[in-house]
């Protein structure tokens, strides 16, 4: 995500009409970083280095990726230092 310095946001339909492109330059860029990362071993991060994620559940059954909502129970369980 940008700051939007000019201009003002698309409403849901206009933003519809560029869906597919953003999703395929998406899926394009996904691929070039992935080319460029996939031989990297035990690289430690670096100050200002930022990672994203989402924790998701595959029902294999149904066919179906959730998204799971429990970052919460994750990061306490991280952070205890039992662990």
């Amino acid at each position: 995500m940008g700051l939007l310095s000019l201009g003002k946001p698309l409403t849901w339909n206009e933003a519809k009409k560029y869906a597919e492109f953003v999703q395929n330059q998406g899926i394009l860029q996904f691929i070039e970083i992935y080319r460029n990362a996939k031989e990297r071993q035990a690289e430690c991060l670096r100050w200002g280095d930022e990672i994203e994620y989402m924790i998701v559940k595959f029902d294999n059954d149904k066919e179906k990726v959730k998204l799971a909502l429990k970052a919460k129970e994750l990061l306490e369980i991280l952070n205890d230092d039992k662990n």
